[in-house]
């Protein structure tokens, strides 16, 4: 995994232990102000020096790495009852596999086209601080830090 999808995936493991109930689900721009929170806190609780070499990553690079999370299915659409039943609109309405593409520049990403489209993790928690704990200094100090804070 990259840092950008390791960063994904520990927003992901926050917001799925931070609410009531776990199967809620979550979505990309939930992932994107949780991870901006994040970073927020780190540029103000470090020097100026560190906040100044350290950007956070963009909404298009987060993007990716959910688009890549979901071709992996570490991420993978929620479903529900009422879901279910509604099927057959979901499909027409952009959320199946795309026919024909003219151009590349015509290409939208899954998110793209529904950024609002809940999601839910598909691993376990310690799953995600394993591979952090994997990682060891390859992985940002701040990340490290925020995967293992599960109150943040």
């Amino acid at each position: 995994l990259s840092l950008p999808e390791l960063t994904v995936l520990i927003a992901a493991k926050h917001l799925t232990s931070s609410t009531l109930d776990r199967h809620a689900g979550f979505n990309f721009e939930m992932l994107y102000d949780a991870y901006m929170a994040h970073s927020r806190r780190v540029a103000a609780s470090t020097s100026s020096s560190f906040a100044i070499t350290h950007k956070p990553l963009s909404k298009p690079a987060m993007r990716a790495a959910f688009d890549s999370l979901r071709a992996h299915e570490l991420l993978l659409v929620r479903t529900s009852s009422s879901s279910a039943s509604n099927a057959g609109t979901t499909a027409s309405a952009g959320g199946g596999m795309a026919v024909a593409v003219p151009s590349s520049a015509a290409y939208l990403s899954p998110v793209a086209r529904d950024p609002w489209k809940m999601y839910r993790l598909t691993t376990w928690a310690r799953e995600v601080d394993r591979e952090v704990e994997a990682r060891g200094a390859e992985c940002p100090l701040a990340l490290r830090r925020w995967c293992k804070n599960w109150l943040d």
